[in-house]
């Protein structure tokens, strides 16, 4: 198959495109990045699609300047927008590589943001997957690590000439006259891709000259297979879930342990990156670590201080580590408001004659005999209707009760009591979500 009906396969079936779709095309001025501009535009017509190109100078390198301005140049004559998103990061930055990864893929999502373009389109090509692959497993990785890069994400980026080799994107340039500008740090063997693409692939070609393609198919073939424990993960996920309260999840652990070892781990790792924001998931090590909690094998575990794992009672508990307030939400009164630091419901009233029962405790019984605020008793701001609603701390008390003790009398599992929303008035909480106080002017039925 040509090269330009392969790419328009690749670009309308693996990455989804359609007719009429829009595509910011991000250019680097490199040999890949400047063939997938021509292939872009050789498809362009057909399938009537709206291109612009973005072009990043991290202010790294004093050949970075020319670079853009060779990309923009191009531009111009092809007859195609271009943008230019300057950086200016510092050289001495840690972990450079990955920051200034970090750094330009805000950038370029910053632009298809402001464009309104639906995909954002990269020149990864199979050697990049083959050499991801490899650096990957030298970092230590599981199933998920393996599976590479895809040609298609859920957030728009696509990568349609992942199944073309270097050799053939360099050829096709060659055939069609295609200039770039070549990146003088690409000789640099102390940063690790540099490393792998000119010292351990080489030696992986004396053994197998299509390693690139070998590596492509474990990809491929370590995608489907963690495509079924995906499956199995979410129906145990189900059957062991608890509450998710997104920064407190909370799960039965004997129902857990229901699963497959390989099952629980992934789980592990799914909640913990998901808690995390990171996409890539978390290393080796810690994802062992997390299965030992989950088994029963060890208590907690903290990853990069933000989140905790931890057995509590006959639950595991995924939680935000921390002192609170975990979130904060002014609103002007009564009426129905979404928490969505915890993605719960809550509904404000005054004087209401009845309040919804905590559905984690259905059993459990109005207390007796507590004192309530009176109406007297009232802030100004409350009998204006303004309140704060926010998580519960330590020290909270309503009707000369402790908030923590109350949630526990009302058995509230201890997991959430630190996450569960108080209205406070002034500095004082005056009203726990959930719980009908006597005397109170001032309810919340929680969740709605």
């Amino acid at each position: 198959m040509p090269m330009i009906e392969h790419f328009k396969h690749t670009l309308t079936h693996a990455c989804g495109v359609g007719r009429g779709d829009s595509i910011l095309v991000c250019c680097s001025g490199g040999v890949d990045s400047m063939v997938l501009l021509r292939l872009m535009l050789a498809v362009k017509d057909e399938l009537d699609l709206k291109l612009h190109v973005v072009t990043v100078d991290h202010g790294l390198r004093c050949e970075a300047p020319g670079d853009a301005a060779f990309v923009l140049e191009t531009c111009r004559g092809l007859g195609i927008d271009a943008s230019l998103y300057e950086l200016g990061m510092d050289p001495h930055t840690p972990n450079l590589e990955e920051a200034a990864r970090i750094k330009r893929y805000e950038a370029v999502r910053d632009c298809r943001d402001r464009l309104g373009m639906r995909y954002l389109a990269t020149g990864h090509t199979l050697d990049d997957q083959a050499e991801t692959v490899l650096y990957r497993l030298a970092r230590g990785t599981g199933l998920k690590g393996m599976q590479g890069m895809v040609a298609a994400r859920e957030d728009g980026l696509i990568r349609p000439m992942l199944d073309l080799t270097r050799s053939e994107v360099e050829a096709f340039a060659r055939a069609h006259a295609v200039s770039f500008v070549t990146d003088q740090t690409n000789a640099d063997l102390t940063l690790t891709r540099n490393l792998i693409r000119k010292r351990i692939m080489p030696l992986l070609r004396l053994i197998n000259p299509a390693a690139q393609q070998a590596l492509g198919r474990f990809a491929r073939i370590a995608r489907e297979e963690h495509a079924l424990i995906e499956e199995q993960v979410a129906a145990l996920r189900e059957h062991a879930l608890i509450a998710d309260w997104r920064i407190c999840r909370v799960f039965d652990a004997h129902r857990l342990l229901d699963g497959h070892t390989v099952v629980i781990k992934h789980l592990a790792m799914l909640q913990a990156a998901a808690m995390l924001g990171d996409q890539r998931g978390i290393e080796a090590r810690d994802a062992e670590a997390l299965r030992d909690v989950l088994m029963g094998n060890a208590r907690a575990h903290t990853l990069k201080r933000r989140v905790k794992v931890e057995r509590s009672g006959d639950a595991v508990v995924f939680a935000l580590t921390g002192s609170g307030p975990f979130y904060e939400m002014r609103v002007p009164g009564p009426g129905e408001y979404r928490l969505e630091a915890i993605g719960q419901g809550i509904r404000i009233t005054r004087e209401a004659a009845t309040a919804a029962l905590n559905p984690l405790a259905p059993d459990a019984a109005y207390w007796k005999g507590l004192t309530g605020h009176s109406r007297a008793d009232v802030a100004p701001e409350v009998a204006g209707g303004r309140f704060l609603i926010r998580s519960c701390l330590p020290g909270d008390t309503v009707a000369d009760r402790k908030v923590v003790k109350l949630l526990a009398d009302r058995r509230v599992i201890a997991p959430l009591r630190r996450f569960w929303p108080v209205l406070v008035s002034g500095e004082a909480p005056i009203a726990v979500a959930g719980m009908r106080l006597p005397g109170s002017s001032v309810e919340a039925d929680f969740p709605v």
